[in-house]
């Protein structure tokens, strides 16, 4: 009987430990508690999407790409023939969102996780970027 609670009790602690939170899976390598806060140049991106008419409609999200941390300025605005810009820890923007070879795609958008939107964010989860 103590040999089966002892079992019991390891086993537990393997599925206990073995647990990953969303947080846990978004690994922030900017070295900053709060992206949205202390990074500045986010924060000036932020300030300008919020001066702009369709702010309800911007979203910043945060992905991981070939390793390391980025940022993806994206909206949900149909009629706005947009791109998505990418950027680095450094505010640099490194790449855009698109289906050609030499962007990122938008496949990354399936693991991003969404770090800042308007307080009237009217945009719905869905597949409406897709590559052929």
């Amino acid at each position: 009987m103590m040999r089966q609670n002892i079992i019991f009790l390891i086993l537990l602690s393997f599925v206990i430990l073995s647990c990953k939170t969303d947080d846990d899976n978004l690994i922030n390598t900017c070295n900053v508690t709060n992206p949205i806060e202390d990074l500045a140049w986010l924060k000036e991106i932020i300030a300008d999407i919020e001066q702009s008419s369709q702010s309800d409609e911007f979203y910043i999200s945060q992905a991981i790409y070939e390793g390391k941390t980025v940022f993806i300025v994206g909206n949900c605005c149909a009629s706005c023939n947009s791109i998505l810009p990418v950027y680095n820890c450094d505010g640099e923007r490194i790449n855009i969102l698109g289906c050609k070879e030499e962007f990122i795609n938008f496949s990354i958008l399936n693991s991003d996780t969404v770090i800042w939107s308007s307080e009237n964010f009217i945009c719905k989860d869905s597949d409406i970027f897709l590559c052929d």
